[in-house]
C-alpha cells in the first residue's frame, strides 16, 4: 500500500487562501471609504457633484494619494491572487501554469504603473 503524500503548506495554497481573506476585508473597508468620501462627497457636504477640480484638490494631499495607492495595491493583489488561485485549480500543465503566472505578474505590474502614472502627478510628492 502506497502512502499518499500531501503537499507542504507552501504548496497547499493555504497562504494564498489566507491573503485572499485578509485583502478581501481590507478591500471592503477601503471601498466603503473610497465611495463615501469620493462618490458621495462626505468630505465636502456642500458639494453636489464631483468635478475634476475637486478631485485634483483632494489628491493634492499626500495622505489621499497614499489612501488611493493602498486601495489600488490591495485591489490588484486581491484580484490577481483570485485569478491565480482559480488558474492553479484548473491549469495542470506546468508550462501553461508558468505562462498564466507570468501573465498575471505582467498585468499586475502594468496596472500598478498605470495607477502610479495617474495618481502621482496630482500629489505634491509626484511633482
Amino acid at each position: 500500500m502506497k502512502m499518499i503524500e500531501f503537499p507542504g503548506s507552501s504548496q497547499s495554497g493555504a497562504q494564498g487562501w489566507y491573503w485572499q481573506r485578509v485583502t478581501g476585508v481590507l478591500l471592503a473597508v477601503l471601498l466603503v471609504g473610497h465611495f463615501l468620501l469620493k462618490h458621495f462627497g462626505l468630505e465636502d457636504p456642500g458639494a453636489h457633484q464631483i468635478t475634476y477640480t475637486a478631485v485634483a484638490r483632494q489628491l493634492s494631499s499626500p495622505w489621499w494619494v497614499a489612501f488611493e495607492l493602498g486601495f489600488l495595491v490591495v485591489a490588484l493583489w486581491h484580484g490577481l491572487n483570485g485569478v491565480w488561485m482559480a488558474a492553479a485549480d484548473y491549469v495542470h500543465i506546468p508550462v501553461l501554469r508558468i505562462g498564466v503566472y507570468t501573465l498575471l505578474w505582467v498585468a499586475g505590474v502594468f496596472l500598478l504603473l498605470v495607477g502610479l502614472v495617474t495618481l502621482l502627478p496630482f500629489s505634491r510628492l509626484g511633482g
